[in-house]
């Protein structure tokens, strides 16, 4: 006999999408350190990877990426071309990466619409300014006037989706730069 299939509550499905998305965007940053690995022809891959895990933030990764990209392909070189085109869907998706990043799930019960939602803050006020949309009309019309939103299970499926091309992508340039710089491991 078949089983139904499950049915998730609100809550569940966004909280199920914000864990794909960080599943997904761990599947970019590891992209991007075999991009950085082979950069640097590195003879000690254990000791490049700590380097490049040792930076914090997204921006350092890629910014230590792209200085060894590009100081390895010459300048009028397609690859590089195509690393640019790269970097920017990167630092682009980031952003909405951040958004997942430092936010929680809410759940608005005035306004529209209702329902339960990723509300993004990156400062303490941002916080506030969601828990006051979640209690009350004016608090909800303030946050959207600033910028604050909230995001649904659907539109973070959406980047998630966006997320897994933009590491598989990177993974072809990385294995296109593995064997122009003719790295072995």
């Amino acid at each position: 006999m078949a089983k139904a299939p499950t049915v998730l509550s609100d809550f569940d499905e966004v909280a199920l999408q914000v864990g794909w998305a960080h599943d997904r965007w761990g599947g970019v940053e590891h992209e991007l350190s075999n991009v950085y690995v082979y950069a640097l022809k590195a003879q000690y891959l254990v000791a490049a990877l700590d380097a490049f895990y040792a930076v914090q933030s997204f921006e350092g990764k890629l910014g230590v990426a792209h200085a060894a990209v590009s100081r390895i392909l010459a300048s009028e070189s397609p690859l590089l071309t195509e690393w640019e085109g790269l970097r920017e869907r990167m630092k682009s998706k980031n952003r909405f990466r951040n958004r997942i990043a430092h936010g929680r799930i809410m759940e608005l019960l005035i306004d529209s619409p209702r329902g339960v939602f990723w509300m993004s803050y990156y400062k303490p006020h941002q916080l506030v300014d969601a828990m006051n949309a979640a209690q009350n009309p004016l608090g909800a019309r303030n946050a959207k006037q600033k910028g604050l939103g909230h995001l649904t299970a659907k539109q973070i499926q959406n980047e998630v989706a966006e997320f897994e091309v933009l590491g598989r992508d990177i993974g072809v340039f990385a294995e296109k730069l593995r064997v122009e710089v003719g790295y072995v491991s």
